[in-house]
Protein backbone atom coordinates (compact mmCIF):
# COMPACT_ATOMS: atom_id res chain seq x y z
CA UNK A 1 0.00 0.00 0.00
CA UNK A 2 1.32 3.41 -0.95
CA UNK A 3 1.22 6.05 1.78
CA UNK A 4 2.49 9.60 1.40
CA UNK A 5 4.90 10.97 3.95
CA UNK A 6 3.58 14.03 5.71
CA UNK A 7 4.85 16.30 8.42
CA UNK A 8 1.98 16.75 10.81
CA UNK A 9 1.63 19.76 13.07
CA UNK A 10 4.96 21.24 14.00
CA UNK A 11 5.78 23.84 16.63
CA UNK A 12 8.66 26.25 17.04
CA UNK A 13 11.18 25.39 19.73
CA UNK A 14 11.13 28.26 22.25
CA UNK A 15 14.74 29.27 21.48
CA UNK A 16 13.81 29.75 17.80
CA UNK A 17 16.67 27.64 16.45
CA UNK A 18 14.53 24.60 15.63
CA UNK A 19 11.05 23.19 15.32
CA UNK A 20 9.54 20.07 16.86
CA UNK A 21 6.97 17.63 15.56
CA UNK A 22 5.27 14.47 16.78
CA UNK A 23 5.38 11.27 14.82
CA UNK A 24 3.70 7.92 15.38
CA UNK A 25 4.63 4.47 14.18
CA UNK A 26 2.72 2.63 11.49
CA UNK A 27 0.47 0.75 13.94
CA UNK A 28 -0.46 3.91 15.87
CA UNK A 29 0.93 2.70 19.22
CA UNK A 30 4.25 4.48 19.74
CA UNK A 31 4.72 8.24 19.57
CA UNK A 32 7.91 10.29 19.61
CA UNK A 33 8.64 14.02 19.40
CA UNK A 34 11.54 15.11 17.21
CA UNK A 35 13.58 18.32 17.04
CA UNK A 36 14.81 19.63 13.67
CA UNK A 37 17.53 22.28 13.64
CA UNK A 38 16.71 25.18 11.30
CA UNK A 39 20.17 25.73 9.84
CA UNK A 40 21.60 22.21 9.57
CA UNK A 41 18.36 20.25 9.24
CA UNK A 42 19.67 17.73 11.78
CA UNK A 43 16.85 15.72 13.35
CA UNK A 44 17.17 14.43 16.90
CA UNK A 45 14.75 12.72 19.25
CA UNK A 46 13.37 15.31 21.67
CA UNK A 47 11.05 12.91 23.55
CA UNK A 48 11.13 9.20 22.78
CA UNK A 49 8.33 6.64 22.85
CA UNK A 50 9.83 5.13 26.01
CA UNK A 51 9.45 8.51 27.74
CA UNK A 52 5.84 9.05 26.58
CA UNK A 53 4.36 6.67 29.13
CA UNK A 54 2.84 6.80 32.59
CA UNK A 55 2.94 3.92 35.08
CA UNK A 56 4.50 1.69 32.40
CA UNK A 57 1.64 2.31 29.96
CA UNK A 58 2.26 4.01 26.62
CA UNK A 59 0.33 7.23 26.12
CA UNK A 60 -1.41 8.18 22.91
CA UNK A 61 -0.95 11.97 22.72
CA UNK A 62 -3.55 14.16 21.04
CA UNK A 63 -1.43 17.29 21.38
CA UNK A 64 1.61 18.67 23.20
CA UNK A 65 3.17 22.00 24.18
CA UNK A 66 6.68 23.00 25.27
CA UNK A 67 7.40 25.20 28.26
CA UNK A 68 9.21 28.52 27.65
CA UNK A 69 12.56 26.94 28.52
CA UNK A 70 11.73 23.68 26.69
CA UNK A 71 12.55 21.74 29.85
CA UNK A 72 8.99 20.41 30.22
CA UNK A 73 6.43 19.03 27.80
CA UNK A 74 2.67 19.26 28.44
CA UNK A 75 0.95 16.27 26.83
CA UNK A 76 -2.78 15.93 26.19
CA UNK A 77 -4.32 12.47 25.72
CA UNK A 78 -7.86 11.19 25.21
CA UNK A 79 -9.00 14.46 23.65
CA UNK A 80 -12.78 14.83 23.55
CA UNK A 81 -14.63 17.53 21.67
CA UNK A 82 -17.09 19.47 23.82
CA UNK A 83 -18.33 22.17 21.48
CA UNK A 84 -16.85 23.76 18.36
CA UNK A 85 -13.28 24.67 19.39
CA UNK A 86 -13.58 23.51 22.99
CA UNK A 87 -11.98 20.22 23.98
CA UNK A 88 -11.10 18.36 27.15
CA UNK A 89 -8.49 15.73 27.81
CA UNK A 90 -6.25 13.95 30.28
CA UNK A 91 -3.00 15.88 30.78
CA UNK A 92 0.54 14.94 31.74
CA UNK A 93 3.77 16.89 32.16
CA UNK A 94 7.10 15.32 31.28
CA UNK A 95 10.06 16.97 33.01
CA UNK A 96 13.06 16.56 30.70
CA UNK A 97 15.55 17.37 33.48
CA UNK A 98 14.14 14.94 36.06
CA UNK A 99 13.08 12.45 33.34
CA UNK A 100 9.72 12.03 35.06
CA UNK A 101 6.11 11.97 33.82
CA UNK A 102 3.45 13.49 36.10
CA UNK A 103 -0.29 13.07 35.61
CA UNK A 104 -2.34 16.21 36.30
CA UNK A 105 -5.53 16.16 38.39
CA UNK A 106 -5.32 12.37 38.95
CA UNK A 107 -6.59 11.73 35.44
CA UNK A 108 -9.65 13.99 35.64
CA UNK A 109 -10.56 15.55 32.30
CA UNK A 110 -9.40 19.17 32.07
CA UNK A 111 -9.88 22.01 29.58
CA UNK A 112 -7.59 24.82 28.41
CA UNK A 113 -4.48 23.65 30.28
CA UNK A 114 -1.40 25.82 29.65
CA UNK A 115 2.06 26.43 31.11
CA UNK A 116 2.52 29.53 33.23
CA UNK A 117 4.80 32.18 31.63
CA UNK A 118 7.80 30.91 33.61
CA UNK A 119 6.97 27.29 32.78
CA UNK A 120 7.12 26.15 36.41
CA UNK A 121 3.37 25.59 36.79
CA UNK A 122 0.33 24.72 34.72
CA UNK A 123 -3.06 26.37 34.93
Amino acid sequence: TFKTATLHEWKWHPDGTAYVFMSKDSVDTDYSIYRVANVSGDTTTFLSESQIQFENKRLKPSNYWLSDKADKVLIQTKQKRIWRHSRSGIYYVFDLIKQKMIQLADGTRLRNVKFSPGGKMVA
